[in-house]
């Protein structure tokens, strides 16, 4: 009785052992397979914070999380500089994440309907911090910004040098007027979609390029 009560044990221990292999092999196989994926959708989930899921591959190019909750960006993800797409859309983001700056290959952003806003009341403060200076030297590749139901009441100079970028919405924001633009300037050589409505601009002067 005691030896088949003791190989019973040991039958449940060994079975107990392979359960846990196995567990382990499929977690290992998962965490293989995510750091592979090169297209993520978190977008609809409520969320505050990107899951850690999210990050695991730095061979990531394109990544949704639209509709959530999320108010700020963790640093790691300005190691995802293969991603080419970002939307970030439908959030509650008040500034332009630093992270982003460093997304070299990114060709298109989506920050649209968040509380983007300025930092300071007036266009020529050294100040305006909401898109950082870094961003339009970073984003070298960028070609569509959607900004589009911000809080923004000018645009901040470091969108001016995105020397790649094709559309640019800004609709749907607090804009009273657009900065002096020169044709030097690289989005002037760039730039072939330019959405200004539902903003404050009552005359757009002919002189608006120079």
């Amino acid at each position: 009785g005691g030896f088949g009560s003791d190989e019973r044990e040991a039958d449940a221990c060994f079975q107990s052992g392979r359960n846990a292999l196995a567990r382990e092999g499929h977690d290992g196989l998962l965490a293989f397979l995510a750091s592979q994926l090169l297209f993520q959708d978190f977008s609809h989930r409520e969320l505050f914070m990107i899951p850690h899921a999210a990050l695991r591959t730095t061979i990531l190019q394109e990544l949704r999380l639209s509709y959530n909750e999320l108010q700020q960006l963790p640093d790691e993800l300005q190691d995802h500089t293969c991603l080419r797409l970002l939307d970030l859309s439908e959030n509650r983001l008040a500034s332009f994440p630093p992270a982003l700056s460093s997304l070299v290959s990114l060709k298109e952003l989506n920050l649209s309907r968040n509380k983007i806003a300025n930092t300071v009341i007036e266009r020529k403060h050294a100040e305006e911090t909401c898109i950082p200076p870094s961003a339009g030297f970073g984003l070298s590749n960028l070609e569509t910004l959607l900004l589009n139901r911000n809080h923004l009441d000018f645009l901040p100079d470091a969108i001016l040098d995105l020397q790649m970028l094709r559309v640019l919405d800004v609709s749907a924001n607090r804009l009273e007027a657009l900065p002096e633009l020169y044709s030097t300037m690289p989005i002037c050589a760039s730039l072939r979609v330019l959405n200004l409505s539902q903003n404050r601009i009552r005359i757009l002067a002919d002189d608006s390029i120079r």
